[in-house]
């Protein structure tokens, strides 16, 4: 009765042996910890694609913006007049 048809339950394997297989054959045997890797692995994996296919930001663009928004700054602070603020914005367009 030890070898039956659904395998044995020797040294605490259950129906899986020392090999790691299972009774359904070829198929691996994962554990919670193997599953929580896999599952970790899968996650890195999709913000890696994720991150790879975003359109990059064009830093000109960004140093752009960043300088309007000080030119606005000192136009609302009365540091420029409104002549200079308009010429400040026009040379950061062109």
């Amino acid at each position: 009765m030890m070898n039956g048809h659904m395998g044995s339950f020797i040294n605490g394997y259950g129906y899986s042996g020392p090999s790691g297989f299972t009774q359904f054959g070829m198929m691996p045997y994962f554990n919670s910890s193997t599953l929580i890797f896999l599952v970790l692995i899968a996650i890195g994996v999709y913000f890696l694609m994720k991150n790879q296919f975003l359109p990059k930001a064009d830093s000109g663009n960004i140093q752009s913006i960043e300088a309007e928004e000080m030119a606005k700054l000192r136009y609302a602070r009365g540091e420029i007049t409104l002549d200079e603020f308009q010429q400040i914005l026009k040379s950061i367009k062109s």
